[in-house]
Parts: structure tokens; C-alpha cells; sequence
């Protein structure tokens, strides 16, 4: 019975053990930088239907990755919260549509769709 000796191939020449996954980038054809007006109209729609469905925002805006909708949304109900005393929690999006929509409106018509008073974001 003859014992099996290791391989000795130069590493260049032996066959690799890992999975090498595919290089493609989910997010190549998304935006960045500042939200337009008509991505952050989406976003808001978005909220509306979706809540805080992150994927399904996602998606419902188009133009923005998982994390950027996350963090546009921290910084817009941090705004609700600091200029509306709202919290985002505290809604019944049936029964407080008309206020929702009203200090939504007011977002929207101040220009500042990154919801954040720095520049740049």
C-alpha cells in the first residue's frame, strides 16, 4: 500500500480553494452626493407607503442605495424632530396624514432635500 505524498505544485500552479466572488457593484448605477428634489419627493412618498421598509424605499426611490435611503432618513426624522417636534414614531400615518403632509410640505418647500443644515451632505 503506497502513502500519497502532498503536492508539490509551485502555489502559482495549484488550484484555489476559496470561491472567488463575482466583481460587480450592486449599487455602480446609484447617485451620490446631494438628494434632487425629485429623489427626496420619492423618498417622502416612499415613507408614506412604505414606512420604514428600507428595502422597499429603496427600491421606490431607484436612484439611491440601501445605506444612503438609511441615512437621508436619520437625518430627515432627526429635522422632524428638532423644527416640528415631530417624531416619525408618534404618527398614525392614516389619522395624522393631514399633519404629516403638512410639515412634509414645509420640508419640501424650505429646498434643503438632504434634511441637514451642513452643506454637503
Amino acid at each position: 500500500m503506497q502513502s500519497e505524498q502532498p503536492s508539490t505544485l509551485p502555489l502559482s500552479e495549484k488550484p484555489s480553494t476559496s470561491m472567488a466572488k463575482p466583481s460587480y457593484s450592486k449599487s455602480a448605477a446609484k447617485s451620490t452626493g446631494r438628494w434632487t428634489k425629485e429623489e427626496h419627493h420619492r423618498f417622502v412618498e416612499g415613507i408614506k407607503k412604505f414606512g420604514k421598509n428600507w428595502k422597499q424605499v429603496e427600491d421606490f426611490v431607484g436612484t439611491r442605495n440601501g445605506a444612503q435611503i438609511r441615512s437621508h432618513a436619520q437625518k430627515f426624522f432627526n429635522r422632524l424632530q428638532r423644527e416640528f417636534n415631530l417624531k416619525f414614531e408618534d404618527l398614525n400615518l392614516q389619522s395624522d396624514k393631514a399633519k404629516l403632509e403638512e410639515t412634509l410640505n414645509k420640508m419640501c418647500e424650505s429646498g434643503d432635500y438632504a434634511s441637514s443644515p451642513r452643506e454637503g451632505t
